[in-house]
């Protein structure tokens, strides 16, 4: 597992324990109090797990990935036992599942990440974006590591929807390598140099 993956990987560990911030009109009256209130370079990851925003204009724009975790790590180490899995299982397991959401993976610092934070949280609420975007805050323990911003999408297996959401966070500056990771990766632990030979992500660009 790399750097990065490692990183993802302790992310997740602490979702269960800590909240996630989402914003709200009634609550946050507007995305600019929203942004002021929670920059992702100030935030610590003590406090929140994630920033969230919701594309409410979207069909289906809340993530469908709460499938029954159990059933689906049955499943999953049912595959692994009776040998090497296979992209095309995962992609089968995904169908099964309903689990068929994927995201954009932007690593940025943390003197870059509230500006370009600011720019997908607004166009996600415009509506141009994906179904929704999540940032993580400041790393308490190592701050210059940076920050991850995830931007998704409904189906991963729509390659135009993948292709348009890259193209806009280039439009919005993005103009380092970025990879595309369906979540169903995540919950079978595809990680990089994982022993199935599996790709991690499933795009870069």
């Amino acid at each position: 597992m790399n750097e990065s993956d490692q990183k993802a990987a302790e992310i997740a560990a602490r979702e269960a324990g800590l909240p996630w911030v989402r914003f709200s009109k009634e609550l946050h009256k507007s995305s600019q109090i929203f942004l002021d209130s929670w920059l992702p370079s100030k935030t610590m990851n003590t406090e929140v797990a994630w920033i969230y925003v919701d594309n409410d204009r979207a069909v289906n724009s809340k993530d469908k990935d709460s499938p029954d975790r159990h059933a689906l790590s049955t499943a999953w180490d049912k595959i692994c036992a009776e040998g090497l899995p296979t992209s095309s299982e995962v992609d089968k397991l995904a169908e099964r599942f309903n689990l068929l959401s994927g995201k954009w993976l932007v690593f940025v610092s943390s003197d870059q990440v509230d500006n370009l934070w600011g720019r997908i949280v607004k166009s996600t609420l415009a509506g141009t974006m994906g179904t929704s975007a999540k940032v993580s805050p400041r790393d308490e323990e190592d701050p210059n590591y940076g920050h991850v911003i995830c931007v998704y999408n409904a189906d991963y297996r729509s390659k135009a929807e993948v292709n348009r959401i890259r193209d806009g966070l280039r439009r919005l500056g993005v103009k380092e390598r970025i990879g595309y990771k369906p979540n169903i990766y995540t919950h079978c632990r595809i990680y990089q140099g994982n022993s199935w030979g599996i790709p991690p992500s499933l795009y870069h660009s």
